[in-house]
């Protein structure tokens, strides 16, 4: 929640926008709870899922099957900066890419 706030008052307009938008819907804001807690490689491996057939979501989802290379791809191979936020993501989703974004620096 202090990240929300602090991309509310600080971020850029975009930022502003997606933060002010959460923090006054309800739903936004109860969503954007929830997500908070959960891992971030955890909406890596839904997205991957989703996408199946891109050969960047095949790699990654065997890279975490087989133990070994499970921690290199998580931490190393696909780093967060390489999601792009898409539009049609909802404002929860984006304001906590654009959080762990600036918090993967």
């Amino acid at each position: 929640m202090v990240n929300l706030l602090y991309k509310g008052i600080y971020g850029s307009q975009e930022e502003k926008d997606f933060a002010f938008e959460v923090m006054t819907e309800s739903r936004e804001l109860s969503n954007y709870c929830q997500e908070s807690v959960r891992p971030s490689h955890s909406r890596k491996y839904v997205e991957a899922l989703n996408n199946i057939e891109q050969p960047e979501a095949l790699e990654l989802i065997a890279n975490a099957v087989l133990a070994d290379n499970a921690r290199k791809a998580i931490n190393q191979d696909y780093g967060r900066e390489e999601r792009e936020i898409q539009p049609d993501d909802p404002a929860y989703l984006q304001v906590m890419e654009l959080i762990e974004q600036d918090t993967a620096v």
